[in-house]
């Protein structure tokens, strides 16, 4: 008789985006949560498809021996502006992919991928303010027209709502 052990091991990733929604510029914080089925995988290593995202390891790790066992989910994070030159995905949103790569017990690599969007607003207020032509004279009233147009990158602006126009001129009532 003879036995052999068979080696099941297999990495599985998880990723989110916190805010899903963000305005171009500003900060989105990936979450990566690691698990495992089976045999401890070691080497464990996390990457994504940004160039300015390294996740880093967060938490999990319960019985601290830098083995990934089928009770522990590994948890890491990344923090990272998306801007608008970032879109890949229509309309207006970044796709990244998270890759999670571990080594069984024989050396054998086991990897898995997972992908998260973030929507990209890019809105911009323009405001065109003109005065009506003609000779005006101390006293004559004065005719002010405002134009408001959005702006902003084409692929990413958003309709805004409850824009309200003021003036610096206290007289001037838009």
């Amino acid at each position: 008789d003879a036995s052999v052990d068979i080696v099941k091991s297999q990495i599985h990733i998880e990723k989110s985006a916190s805010p899903t929604k963000i305005h171009s510029g500003d900060d989105v914080t990936y979450t990566f949560i690691v698990t495992n089925v089976g045999d401890p995988l070691s080497d464990v290593k996390v990457t994504d498809s940004d160039a300015g995202c390294t996740p880093t390891y967060v938490s999990g790790d319960t019985d601290t021996d830098s083995k990934l066992d089928s009770t522990e989910s590994w948890t890491y994070t990344c923090k990272i502006p998306v801007t608008s030159d970032m879109i890949n995905v229509e309309p207006s949103g970044h796709r990244n992919v998270a890759t999670a790569t571990g080594k069984d017990p024989l050396g054998t690599p086991s990897t898995d991928d997972d992908d998260a969007l973030v929507a990209i607003v890019d809105s911009a207020i323009i405001v065109e303010k003109t005065v009506a032509p003609g000779v005006i004279h101390a006293g004559d009233n004065v005719t002010y027209t405002f134009k408001v147009s959005l702006g902003g990158n084409p692929q990413t602006v958003q309709r805004l709502n409850n824009i309200v126009l003021t003036d610096s001129d206290a007289a001037c009532a838009s």
